[in-house]
Order: C-alpha cells, then sequence, then structure tokens
C-alpha cells in the first residue's frame, strides 16, 4: 500500500494527518505504514499539544494490533501524562458538578467530557480542561461556588459581568476558572460557544440525556452533540484540537441518517450549514461514512492577530477587528435584520472598547482577554 504525504487536509500538517490517518486506519497492514511513514517524519520532542492528545488513542490502538514505534518509549510517557490528567479532571468535574447540583444549580455536562462515554477507555479522550453550562441567571452564584472550591476566574471577564453584564452575555458565552493549586482549568458557560444564538442553548437545555458517568448528570441529545462538535471544528479551521475527528469515528456506531439529517438541520436553522459542511468535507478525507455535501466553499472565519503593542501595530489590527466583529455578529444574529446587526455591531465594538479598558486597569493582567478581542 502506498502512503502519500502530499495528501494533506486542510491546515494540518504532515505529520498531523499521518498521525489521524494511522488512529483511523480499518487494518494492520495500512495502520502500521502510517505509522512507519509518522515517526519518520515527527520530531517527536517537540510534539505539537493537538498531536499530544491524540497519543494515548494511538498507543492503545497499537498495542491492540501488536504494532511498535521507535518513539514507544516517549509516547508511553505522554500516555501516563494524559492518563494522570484524565483522572484527576474526572475528581474535579465530580466534585465541582455534585456541589452545583447540592445547591440547586441545574448543569449540562459538555464537549469532551460528555463525549468520552463512546471510547473505550475514558483517558483516550484526553481533556486540558472540562465545560459546564448552566442557567445565565446562576453564574454569580456558581462563581461563587467555584471561589470556595479554591478556583480563580477570569479577572477581566469578572470585571465585565459586574459592569458591563448585558454586553459580555450577549457577545461572549463562558468565564475560564483555573484551580492553580491543582492546575485545573474550567470553562463555565452561560452560552454554547462557537458563536451559535441564544436560542440554541435555549433549545439544547430541552434536549438533554442522562451523562452516565456523573449522579444525576445531564448532556446534550447526540444530534447537538454531533452539530457542536462539527460546528467548532468548522470555526476553528480544525486548529483548534484533533480529537473532534476521532469523536466522530467513535460515534461512528450510532449515527445513522436520520441523526445526521437531526444534526445538519440544527445546523440550517442557525445558518451554519457551511461549517457544518466543511467539518464533513474534512471527515470525508479521512475515509469517515458521513454525508456527502458536495462542493464546500472555505466559511468566513476570524483573523487572528499578533498581540503586540504599537501605534503601528493598532492601525493594522484595526481593519482586522471590525472584519472579526461583522463576522461575530453575523453568526450571533443569522436571523436579524440588517439594521439589527448594525445595532448589534455598535453594541460589539462598545464591548471591544470597554474591555481593553478593564484590561489596562486591571493590575498582573494574564494577557487573556475576551472572545471578541481575538
Amino acid at each position: 500500500m502506498k502512503f502519500v504525504l502530499s495528501d494533506l487536509v486542510d491546515n494540518l500538517s504532515v505529520e498531523q494527518t499521518l498521525l489521524l490517518r494511522a488512529c483511523l486506519a480499518k487494518s494492520k497492514t495500512e495502520r502500521e505504514g502510517y505509522v512507519r511513514a509518522w515517526e519518520n517524519e515527527v520530531q517527536i520532542m517537540d510534539l505539537d499539544f493537538s498531536s499530544s492528545r491524540l497519543v494515548p488513542y494511538l498507543l492503545y490502538k497499537n498495542q491492540q494490533e501488536g504494532i511498535s514505534c521507535r518513539h514507544d518509549k516517549r509516547l508511553k510517557i505522554l500516555y501516563k501524562y494524559w492518563w494522570l490528567r484524565t483522572q484527576h479532571i474526572s475528581n474535579q468535574l465530580r466534585q465541582v458538578h455534585r456541589a452545583f447540583l447540592a445547591e440547586g444549580i441545574a448543569v449540562v455536562v459538555i464537549k469532551g467530557a460528555s463525549i468520552r462515554q463512546y471510547y473505550p477507555r475514558a483517558e483516550l479522550r484526553s481533556m486540558s480542561d472540562f465545560d459546564l453550562l448552566i442557567p445565565q441567571q446562576k453564574m454569580q452564584e456558581a462563581i461563587g461556588i467555584l471561589r470556595r472550591m479554591e478556583f480563580v476566574p477570569h479577572q477581566i471577564l469578572m470585571a465585565c459581568i459586574q459592569e458591563v453584564p448585558g454586553l459580555l452575555f450577549d457577545f461572549g458565552h463562558a468565564v475560564s476558572c483555573t484551580n492553580p493549586s491543582s492546575d485545573t482549568f474550567i470553562d463555565l458557560h452561560w452560552k454554547i460557544g462557537s458563536n451559535c444564538t441564544k436560542q440554541f442553548t435555549e433549545r439544547l437545555w430541552l434536549h438533554l440525556v442522562p451523562c452516565p458517568e456523573l449522579p444525576g448528570g445531564k448532556k446534550p441529545a447526540l444530534a447537538y452533540e454531533v452539530f457542536m462538535i462539527l460546528i467548532h471544528a468548522g470555526d476553528k479551521a480544525n486548529r483548534h484540537n484533533l480529537n473532534w475527528i476521532i469523536d466522530i469515528a467513535q460515534l461512528h456506531d450510532q449515527l445513522d441518517a436520520p441523526l445526521w439529517q437531526q444534526a445538519r438541520q440544527l445546523a440550517i436553522e442557525e445558518k451554519k450549514e457551511d461549517l457544518f459542511d466543511y467539518a464533513c468535507r474534512v471527515l470525508l478525507q479521512f475515509g469517515l461514512p458521513v454525508p456527502d455535501p458536495g462542493k464546500v466553499k472555505t466559511p468566513p472565519r476570524l483573523i487572528y492577530k499578533e498581540a503586540r503593542k504599537g501605534g503601528i501595530h493598532r492601525v493594522l489590527n484595526g481593519p482586522r477587528t471590525v472584519r472579526n466583529l461583522i463576522c461575530i455578529i453575523t453568526r450571533l444574529y443569522p436571523h436579524a435584520s440588517l439594521w439589527q446587526q448594525c445595532y448589534q455591531f455598535v453594541r460589539s465594538v462598545r464591548f471591544v472598547f470597554i474591555s481593553r479598558r478593564i484590561e489596562k486597569r486591571i493590575d498582573g493582567t494574564d494577557g487573556q482577554v475576551v472572545q471578541l478581542r481575538k
């Protein structure tokens, strides 16, 4: 079998493409061929973060097939790291979830923590943090609980909640919290990310199923999970992480034609079918059995810029910021009239300036800012 290094997938490196193909291979011969090609290409001591998160799954599949790799010693170290981190995050997730329920706060487990049940072992779906969705009106109460559990919320976002909650709740979607003593990160959502509408989050609350890993836990129905996985991947040009491709592969047995139709209908209702179809095209390039979207245009996305200071960079970043805000408003308010979108654009510009002022005012800022600033 010939393994073509030039057969790349949009925005992925040669090493990432080969690693994913090795993880998704359907036979021992195919897997071993891609493993050999990958081990010759990769600089194992300089492995990118997204690739390192696939190592537990790769090593697990290799061991099942009796395939060795000359980087196995390093791969086993990475496996142990992600195993320990997953165990630790799982413990923190259980504690936070239990604390919220005890105080009467409804909570939904989303993203990686809700997907890993479909993997043979939990550690094969590595996580660097965990995400929970709660009602917007419960944010202050939930953050108070997290503070008592030694989590520290993001200073700038907390200042925005105090000073301009309406703007933050409209144009943001989560508060990041860090536990310095345990090195644990949580994103506390009041809205699903990837610039989805408030209406989508409201519908999601009506389509929950039990989360088997947590007593009393809830997670989104599968069609919503598939939609969220694909939209997030499409919005980030599949650069944010690589787990999403393996996630869909693990969900294969659960995904029939009606469920794909439900997931795409959600995309149509959100006017995000361009992101959905783009992600399907990527999955097809890896040989996964997903609906063929036909010819797909690259969807408009945010332009990420270097966080440099100085007048020249502010001038250069100005047009990019305007373009990003237009893109965000179009995604957040897809059904609004032109005048309504213009109104929201003015509000988003105000939010950018206020968040910048808050950032300058807060001492010891870590340089992170709300999503609109990207």
